[in-house]
């Protein structure tokens, strides 16, 4: 029950159509300035105790066949009312006497009897103790009612606060999704539907930046509870948005456009809700950090429910995450352009190369057998007509000699990126070094050199290439041998997962500063005091790196050298080293 007027909570009511007790007690009251209000009949009392009372004051004989209907009405009360009823007995009534009077306490419940004749005092007393016990009731509502208010409040404070939670774990969800999603096709429709959804929108637009034909200008890229060509067909030229409108950055509600003057970002958006019928929007413009503006999130909504503040900064929120997407998604994308334009690159290299280690292999063999001819025939030259013919003569074939010589060493080195793939089985590391001896027995008899080695490993490289390794270093080591008889020793030990070669001598030595010179092309230390072409230690190198290797030299001036080189021992290891070798186009 709600009271309209709390000047009727303290009224008493009267009801006594019979003689001028009515009037007595509506005079008695009135003197203690305490309000009262006759009743004609049981119904026109149960109507103003509807609208409130502080107690009703009922003669006995007014309440024939009515106490049913107080009864109802006195079930119908609330769990803190208590209503006092006061019932003058001793006239005509039901059944005459308080006896009767008592027969209808129960029904009504909180009952006092008075009997007639009234006094006035007694009157009074009996009154104002039911109207101290009606404004009891009326307190203990009022602190139900407030237990209830605070409780409502603090329920729909959880309730807010548990819908806040909620949009944060789903924004922050929502985070993951578009940080992890790197196509803006895809990206762009997840962010406008998590911001419908989010923010109970109706309609939602995704405007994005033109930068092929409309740089600068922002046009509709995705919709959501709109398709895309409906959008544009309504929008017409409102579809175009000026990046320099929302240059300031400002979130634009146009349920607060009545203000003056309007911005064009403003007047911007007013029209967009015109042309799509929207009776609240707003526009969130989306950009990162000090960056300008990369587009637009505009919700809307059809019917007159506002934007509620949250529902902005949620559409806030998720439009910054949006700018951090966005940027994330464009240089993935100008990363994957460049990645496959490298690759392009890559590719194009690759084939050229390919095609360089097909020519250096065709030329390794097919100009070896010429370059030997044009060599042997001008030594035959040489030694025929020596002596007959002029200096002029013997100085050019010598030159030719030299040239045939420079470029057979050269088509040795084109052979090193020509061999690409591991043998079917190792190579005795023993056996080609024999071979090797042997075929420099001539220089090693004429130099007196003594040639030793430690037992030698097997080892997965090609022949040819040991071949060379162990022809060049000894070979040097004849080259530039010291005074004292030459001594070459040959020694292999494991280290971790390769071989470790030593190819010792008591030569000339190296100073410390050409260490890393004489591994390249015609780099002579000598010039024309020793012969040779400046090649064999760069055919070493390209050899021994080619294997996944290194080789470096250890020398002092006087006092010999030792030429190490390492040579993986597993073939896996190997062929993965000589296919990366390959792709870089033979060079680390």
């Amino acid at each position: 029950m709600v009271e309209k007027n709390e000047a009727l909570w303290t009224r008493v009511l009267i009801l006594a159509p019979v003689g001028r007790d009515a009037e007595l007690a509506s005079w008695v009251l009135s003197r203690e300035q305490i309000q009262s209000e006759i009743c004609s009949s049981v119904e026109n009392l149960i109507s103003r105790l509807v609208l409130g009372a502080g107690t009703a004051l009922i003669a006995d004989e007014a309440l024939n066949g009515g106490v049913a209907l107080l009864e109802a009405w006195v079930k119908n009360q609330p769990a803190w009312s208590d209503f006092p009823f006061i019932i003058l007995t001793g006239g005509r009534g039901i059944r005459g006497g308080v006896a009767g009077s008592l027969e209808m306490a129960p029904p009504l419940g909180n009952v006092t009897l008075l009997e007639r004749p009234l006094r006035s005092v007694t009157l009074l007393s009996v009154v104002k103790a039911a109207l101290r016990a009606r404004a009891r009731q009326y307190e203990t509502r009022h602190y139900i009612q407030e237990i209830q208010r605070v409780e409502s409040e603090r329920s729909q404070a959880y309730a807010r606060e548990e819908t806040a939670h909620a949009q944060v774990e789903v924004l922050n969800h929502v985070g993951e999704i578009l940080s992890a999603e790197m196509n803006l096709d895809s990206l762009l429709p997840a962010v406008i539907g998590a911001g419908t959804d989010l923010s109970g929108a109706d309609l939602g637009i995704f405007f994005a930046e033109d930068a092929v034909e409309e740089p600068g200008r922002f046009v509709p890229r995705c919709a959501s509870g709109i398709t895309l060509e409906t959008a544009a067909t309504l929008l017409g030229e409102d579809a175009f948005i000026d990046r320099q409108a929302f240059s300031g950055k400002r979130v634009v509600h146009c349920s607060r456009l009545e203000e003056v003057p309007l911005t064009s970002a403003d007047r911007c958006v007013k029209a967009i809700a015109g042309k799509l019928s929207m009776q609240q929007c707003i526009a969130v413009p989306v950009t990162s950090g000090h960056g300008p503006v990369s587009g637009i999130l505009l919700l809307g909504r059809l019917g007159e429910g506002p934007f509620s503040i949250r529902s902005e900064r949620v559409a806030a929120s998720l439009a910054s995450q949006a700018a951090i997407a966005i940027d994330n998604a464009r240089l993935f994308a100008t990363a994957e352009k460049e990645r496959q334009r490298l690759e392009t690159v890559r590719q194009a290299l690759q084939r050229s190369n390919e095609e360089l280690r097909q020519f250096a292999y065709v030329a390794s063999h097919d100009l070896q057998e010429p370059l030997r001819t044009v060599a042997s025939f001008t030594e035959l030259l040489v030694s025929k007509y020596r002596g007959h013919g002029s200096e002029e003569a013997e100085e050019c074939a010598s030159f030719i000699v030299d040239g045939v010589e420079k470029m057979s060493s050269l088509l040795q080195y084109s052979y090193t990126t020509a061999a690409k793939t591991l043998p079917t089985e190792p190579t005795s590391g023993e056996q080609i070094l024999d071979e090797v001896i042997f075929s420099l027995s001539a220089s090693i008899q004429e130099s007196g050199a003594a040639i030793t080695h430690d037992p030698l490993p097997e080892i997965w490289i090609e022949s040819r290439s040991l071949t060379l390794l162990f022809q060049n270093l000894i070979g040097n080591a004849i080259k530039y041998r010291a005074e004292v008889p030459l001594q070459v020793h040959v020694s292999a030990k494991a280290a971790d997962a390769d071989w470790v070669f030593s190819v010792r001598d008591n030569g000339i030595g190296i100073a410390a500063q050409y260490h890393e010179r004489i591994f390249g092309i015609f780099k002579r230390l000598h010039g024309k005091e020793i012969p040779g072409t400046g090649i064999g230690l760069a055919i070493c190198q390209r050899i021994v790196e080619w294997h996944g290797g290194k080789i470096w030299v250890e020398s002092q001036p006087g006092a010999g050298s030792i030429f190490r080189f390492t040579l993986p021992k597993e073939p896996q290891r190997i062929q993965r080293e000589m296919a990366e070798f390959a792709a870089l186009g033979g060079n680390r």
